[in-house]
């Protein structure tokens, strides 16, 4: 056996081990990637998911809470058919309101993961979002005052003390108001 003939064993074998390694790092990289990949898309599916439930998880728990108001003001048949068509009428426009400020949201996201972030872009995105959610604390304020203005002053009383036991619960879960 000639020296040659070792030196060659040894190369080979040096880029057998080599190429061992960058196919091992390679099979790790394309692994990773794959388990990313399927994270992302099972995180798509589930953000897509999750309005529909909320959705239905709010509504039922307006419908709740609408019995167990009229429950402990006893509302009349006629106050709770009033009371159910303000907020049906204001609904609409509150969805409506409530999608916009999620699109300005998702756009702000957007704006700032780009590479060159736009600084007053996401100021005017903050202000838009700002003015929506104003109105909507404006337009519940407004539901309120109408929705009060049906009660007798004991049912009044009774309404208040309810909205401030409840705005106090929020207050301590850390809701915003």
């Amino acid at each position: 056996m000639t020296a040659s003939f070792f030196h060659h064993c040894h190369l080979t074998s040096r880029f057998y081990f080599k190429h061992q390694k960058f196919t091992a790092m390679h099979n790790v990289i394309k692994n990773t990637m794959l388990v990313m990949l399927m994270a992302m898309t099972l995180t798509a599916v589930y953000a897509q998911e999750q309005p529909e439930k909320r959705s239905h998880r709010g509504k039922h728990r307006a419908e709740s809470r609408a019995q167990q108001m009229a429950q402990h003001l006893d509302l009349t048949d006629e106050q709770q058919q009033q009371i159910k068509e303000i907020r049906k009428a204001k609904a609409r426009d509150q969805i409506q309101r409530q999608n916009q400020i999620r699109e300005l949201r998702a756009e702000m996201r957007t704006a700032m993961t780009q590479d060159q972030i736009d600084k007053s872009k996401i100021n005017d995105l903050i202000d838009q979002i700002g003015v929506l959610e104003i109105a909507g604390k404006k337009e519940r304020a407004a539901t309120m005052i109408e929705i009060r203005e049906l009660l007798t002053d004991d049912q009044r009383l009774l309404f208040d003390q309810y909205k401030n036991r409840r705005d106090m619960r929020h207050r301590s879960h850390g809701h915003r108001g």
